[in-house]
């Protein structure tokens, strides 16, 4: 008897255990968007707006009229990236991103508004997000890190548009295998701190990065298109207050990375 007593108040204590940790066990849904109808919404902040925390939501291709606000912990996932397009229409930000843990990957991102800050993605005083694998172009602000932290940029394509990546009140944070290409200005760092910087092309914009009060950022074996590709790459911005001087890439690569 006292076993069998014991054997309850163990099993007992381990349900008690799993309870207090639902978010450990738990699994997120999927909701699938279509423009073209067949899915469970033809639009993406419906979805969104719908949408739980860890739940994914896959946009088929198609063309997306929208300027989509994301504020809950999610996975926004296009089915290709040159096919399923974010269409801000000449105004706004296309994606402002204001929630904690979310990723977007997968689309292209075109024709935010032309006046600063309007942004094709945006994220917004958060922390650990992810934006990977996309098209970004024909923007004010290609991509948008405003006051965040650990977050990761990686492997996203930005043209045609004033700044590429623009890295602002930033920290803890990796940018890497990104190409900014075509722009007014590649790359802006402003008042960026205890960020990777690594392994990004910076190809034919106006000038390749500018930057404003700077510490502690690891910028190496970037590729700069330039004449004479020999040696580090001295960078001329602002390194406090009104202080001019330089920053480094001490390793640039001779190629640009072939970034799929």
């Amino acid at each position: 008897m006292k076993k069998i007593n014991l054997f309850g108040y163990m099993l007992v204590a381990a349900l008690v255990v799993i309870s207090a940790f639902p978010s450990a066990v738990s699994v997120g849904n999927t909701i699938y968007v279509d423009d073209d109808g067949g899915a469970d919404y033809t639009s993406i902040q419906d979805a969104v707006d719908a949408a739980s925390d860890g739940d994914t939501i896959y946009i088929y291709s198609g063309t997306y009229y929208e300027h989509v606000k994301i504020n809950t912990s999610i996975v926004l996932q296009g089915e290709d990236k040159e096919s399923t397009i974010i269409d801000a229409g000449g105004s706004g930000d296309a994606v402002f991103v204001t929630a904690d843990n979310v990723e977007i990957t997968g689309f292209n991102v075109i024709n935010s508004g032309p006046y600063w800050p309007s942004s094709g993605i945006e994220l917004h005083q958060n922390k650990e997000c992810v934006v990977t694998e996309n098209i970004v172009s024909n923007c004010c602000i290609g991509i948008h890190a405003f006051i965040t932290s650990d977050v990761t940029i990686s492997k996203n394509t930005v043209t045609d548009s004033e700044f590429g990546i623009r890295v602002q009140k930033t920290k803890f944070s990796t940018i890497t295998r990104n190409t900014m290409q075509d722009n007014d200005l590649g790359m802006d760092l402003n008042a960026a701190y205890f960020n990777e910087i690594i392994e990004n092309n910076f190809i034919n914009n106006e000038k390749q990065v500018y930057f404003q009060i700077v510490l502690l950022n690891k910028i190496d074996s970037n590729y700069w298109e330039r004449l004479v590709n020999i040696g580090p790459k001295p960078m001329l911005g602002i390194l406090f207050f009104i202080i001019p001087g330089f920053i480094y890439d001490w390793n640039p690569a001779s190629e640009p990375y072939d970034i799929v």
